[in-house]
């Protein structure tokens, strides 16, 4: 607050959950403040109206309340009181008196700055729960005689929802306007026996309090004595507030929440309002009825307890919708309000084939540089980057996020390479914290800029999205915090380049029958109840992750499909797949249909599989990741190649490479040029033989003798099954061999300078081991990403001379710019060089 005085109250932090088991659970106007002492010492008092439990905890915060933004002004902090034991109606409990049943209890929502009462005029608000959505039991003000619009400042405030300036609040001071404040306030004691609802009245009323800037009160002389009366009418409410209500545009209403409504004392019955974007029913499901407002009729007094369901309407644009209440009214009773919060977003991307919603991220709470293994089994990489906090702001985080922090620590996230290429991009975005300040992205495809996000700087969902990005092969996504203000990102989205895809709208209709040209693919549907845009990806790669539920397929196939449906809703559901163009099938009657429920993630379950007329079919109630299997050896798989590298020797080349998986494999060809993008030749008289079919790591080398040294060699490499089939793997290795001897004075492992540098097309790379060791040689960009992987094999000591054609996994051209060249020794990286490419 504005005076400097600090309040200091000797308190150990309690490690306790908000409400203690058997607590009571108290609402508006079940207690009333009747005294503050803003001066030395700080004080203030306040009663019980009704009897509670021990362990019953009461909130007490000096931070103003928003609006229209329904929060607290922040940067203060809180107190909290414990029942030591059961108490009943009447008991005074005051700061000084009893300081050793508060602790301190402030949080990020209501500040961290401590309870700190100011005599320039404050406020205190007694409430239960979080501070993010509070049940208000009373609130004071001693700025003035009237409550304000907002928290303009620290020593003003606006009343919050629940509460009602002369019934269960009250405004004191010498005057209507912000400033007319006394430093000390107290009941001037004209009430001090009655029942709960006539002492509640009396203290709520400003007209019965006394103010002073110099004197204080002695608030231990209070003695309430609450007596009977005629029975209060009472509502009681599950629950105060209800959060997480969310669906995206266009599928709504939102799944439903309840909460229950009984009545005691009644002489009317209870009417229930909800708010505008909101409707509310006594059924559930299909019994779900929009009523407003819901009217539960008393008898004798009494209304049982009831289920009330509500959900967030359909039919809303995206955004947020929270603070909204729904209100339970009864004649002579208290209002009891429901806060509604939800909100309806994009759903992350029509079609997306990869979405990383960070369920396996490994941030924590602190700033640090890490990874983790996400969906796909991408690894993410992040610099400077924390957890999401929770969701603080209340802006409609599900799960797990990632917050980036600032631009100045080069705080980013960046994927390891992704197969399949990019078409278009979409993110999630949300403010982190709560200082103020724009938050802004960069999104970079392989170190080039594809587009930066609307700057923002409030609490909402914010979608940021590129489209007809087109590159293909290996792809590195990295979102960078571009402003000096935290930024939390969720829901990385894209889909991929190289997939063959068809999208089609599918309308409303029976008897649906829908080609996907070019896909292989047909879907048929009884009944499409709701129409939406359809996509069909074929890929021509493996799937990725792969593991089954139930028995293990001989084969499977080495393309997959992965199929979006977006919102659309059907029955009775069939995927048809056209054989024809597909290649290891020899007899489709044994060919079964595989699915799993996400892709690159889980295990694939095989459907129940017909083959007629040239297509396989299954029944499907769903759509995600398709492959084909078999149990039949007559259906080949292809080669899944995981390495292959050329070592250079004098007057040779040896070339390594390993294979995960082999299906029908009956052996390998080694295809050599002299030119990268020249003609390649069959090195090999005979075929390498294979090892057949085998789900486990298999290694091989052959030794080309047949050189020159000095000259610089292209290898590729191609598998053939037994079918006869071929497959040329797309990844080009280089090497070039050397007549120099071995250098006996060698002492040590040494990365020599590349040459030429800088370079264009390619660069040498002359490496010494003074012993036998295991050697990797890669290249990373500026940014530190894995680029391409040289070398991965033991070689025996000695001096070895390798190439870099500028290319990377995938044999594809990388651009103009600054590279490393790193060499690992057992695991240990000892040396780098710096080279640069000039295209």
């Amino acid at each position: 607050m504005k005076k400097p005085t600090v309040l200091i109250i000797s308190m150990i932090v309690c490690l306790i959950t908000r409400m203690a088991m058997g607590a009571t659970t108290l609402s508006a106007g079940d207690i009333a403040i009747f005294g503050v002492n803003t001066d030395t010492p700080k004080d203030f008092g306040f009663v019980l109206l009704v009897d509670i439990e021990i362990g019953t905890e009461i909130r007490f915060t000096d931070s103003g309340w928003l609006l229209p933004e329904n929060t607290f002004r922040g940067n203060e902090g809180a107190i909290k009181y414990t029942a030591p034991s059961a108490l009943t109606a009447g008991t005074e409990i005051t700061l000084v008196a009893n300081s050793a049943d508060f602790v301190s209890d402030n949080d990020t929502t209501v500040g961290t700055s401590n309870f700190v009462l100011s005599a320039s005029g404050d406020q205190i608000f007694a409430f239960q729960g979080e501070s993010t959505s509070p049940t208000f039991i009373y609130a004071i003000q001693t700025n003035s005689n009237e409550w304000q619009a907002t928290s303009a400042g620290s020593n003003d405030s606006a009343i919050p929802q629940g509460l009602t300036n002369g019934v269960n609040a009250v405004a004191v001071g010498f005057g209507a306007e912000a400033g007319d404040e006394y430093d000390n306030a107290a009941y001037d004691k004209s009430t001090m026996s009655g029942t709960e609802s006539e002492i509640l009245s009396a203290i709520s009323k400003n007209s019965n309090w006394v103010g002073d800037n110099s004197t204080l009160y002695d608030l231990t002389t209070y003695n309430f004595s609450i007596t009977g009366a005629a029975a209060t009418p009472t509502i009681t409410l599950s629950t105060s507030s209800l959060s997480g209500f969310s669906y995206y545009v266009g599928s709504g209403p939102s799944a439903e929440q309840s909460f229950t409504i009984s009545g005691s004392d009644l002489t009317a019955n209870i009417s229930i309002t909800p708010p505008t974007n909101y409707e509310i029913s006594t059924g559930t499901g299909a019994s779900f009825s929009a009523t407003n407002p819901i009217t539960l009729t008393q008898s004798g007094g009494t209304v049982s307890e009831t289920t009330i369901y509500v959900r967030l309407k359909a039919g809303l644009s995206e955004g947020s919708y929270k603070n909204e209440t729904i209100t339970a009214s009864s004649t002579d009773a208290i209002n009891k309000t429901v806060t509604c919060s939800g909100m309806v977003s994009y759903a992350p991307m029509a079609g997306a084939d990869y979405v990383e919603d960070f369920t396996n991220s490994a941030a924590t709470s602190s700033y640090l540089d890490g990874s983790f293994v996400g969906n796909n089994g991408i690894t993410w990489n992040y610099i400077h980057a924390r957890n999401e906090n929770g969701d603080d702001n209340n802006s409609g985080i599900d799960g797990n996020a990632l917050m980036l922090r600032r631009v100045a620590d080069g705080s980013k996230i960046y994927s390891s390479p992704v197969p399949g290429g990019i078409a278009d991009f979409y993110v999630r975005l949300y403010k982190g914290f709560t200082a103020g300040g724009n938050r802004q992205v960069e999104l970079f495809i392989n170190d080039i800029s594809k587009g930066t996000s609307i700057a923002f700087d409030d609490f909402d969902e914010h979608n940021f999205t590129v489209s007809g990005i087109n590159i293909s092969g290996d792809v590195v996504i990295e979102l960078r915090n571009t402003t000096a203000s935290q930024i939390i990102v969720d829901d990385i989205s894209w889909t991929s380049y190289d997939a063959n895809y068809v999208q089609e709208e599918i309308a409303t209709s029976t008897n649906v029958s829908q080609a996907f040209t070019g896909t292989n693919v047909t879907l048929e549907f009884g009944e499409v109840t709701t129409g939406a845009n359809v996509r069909v990806s074929k890929y021509s790669y493996a799937p990725q992750n792969v593991s089954f539920g139930g028995t293990v397929p001989t084969n499977y196939s080495d393309y997959k499909w992965i199929i979006n449906a977006g919102n659309l809703a059907f029955s009775d559901g069939v995927i048809k797949i056209a054989v024809a163009g597909l290649s290891g099938i020899t007899d489709p009657g044994t060919v079964d249909i595989y699915k799993r429920s996400t892709p690159g993630i889980g295990d694939f379950s095989k459907l129940t599989t017909g083959y007629a007329d040239g297509f396989l079919s299954a029944t499907v109630s769903s759509f995600s990741e398709f492959i084909l299997g078999s149990d039949d050896e007559d259906n080949s798989l292809p080669v899944e190649l995981q390495d292959f590298n050329a070592v250079p020797g004098n007057s040779k080349v040896t070339l390594n490479w390993s294979t995960e998986s082999e299906t029908e494999n009956l052996g390998f060809n080694i295809y050599r040029g002299v030119n990268k993008n020249g003609e390649f030749l069959m090195l090999n008289a005979e075929l390498i033989p294979g090892h057949g079919s085998t789900s486990e790591m298999q290694e091989y080398t052959y030794i080309d003798r047949n050189v020159v040294n000095g000259v610089t060699y292209f290898y590729k490499l191609e598998d053939v099954d037994y079918a006869g089939k071929t497959e040329l793997h797309n990844k080009v290795v280089s090497a070039a061999p050397t007549s120099k001897e071995s250098d006996t004075n060698i002492n040590e492992f040494r990365l020599y300078p590349c040459y030429p540098n800088p370079f264009n097309p390619s660069t040498n790379i002359r490496i010494a081991l003074h012993e036998p060791a295991p050697v990797k040689l890669q290249v990373y960009n500026l940014n530190g990403k894995l680029i391409s992987t040289l070398l991965n094999t033991s070689l025996g000591a000695g001096e070895y001379n390798f190439t870099w054609n500028a290319t990377d996994f995938r044999g594809t051209d990388v651009a103009s710019g600054v590279y490393f060249i790193r060499m690992v020794i057992e695991n240990q990286s000892t040396s780098l060089q710096k080279v640069l490419l000039v295209r």
